[in-house]
């Protein structure tokens, strides 16, 4: 299935970034990185060190997206050449992580 998805991404120019399925992406602070056991049943994610409280689930998710960012970048072209890597409208992760938790108040 990735194959497909990797071939299809790679002919419109793209990229598919994988990550381990056991990465700690639940259980890092998507803010401060440090780790933390949580049972499953625990819905939100609060850090001892930093003090963010999040949804589990949008603390996975902007894990994984820092996670292809560093990814990315790693990959990033040398100097003097001509590629961009810019991707639009781009938020600081604790903005959009702050954004987003007010938006999941609002409801």
């Amino acid at each position: 299935m990735f194959i497909r998805l990797e071939q299809k991404l790679v002919s419109e120019g793209k990229m598919l970034i994988k990550i381990d399925q056991f990465a700690p992406s639940s259980k890092s602070c998507s803010c401060c990185e440090s780790k933390q056991d949580m049972p499953l049943q625990v819905r939100t994610y609060n850090c001892s060190a930093c003090g963010l409280v999040l949804d589990r689930d949008l603390n996975a998710a902007i894990n994984i997206r820092n996670w292809a960012i560093r990814h990315k970048f790693e990959k990033a072209p040398t100097a003097g050449t001509a590629e961009s890597y810019a991707s639009g409208n781009m938020l600081p992760v604790r903005v959009a992580a702050d954004e987003a938790a007010g938006s999941l108040n609002r409801r």
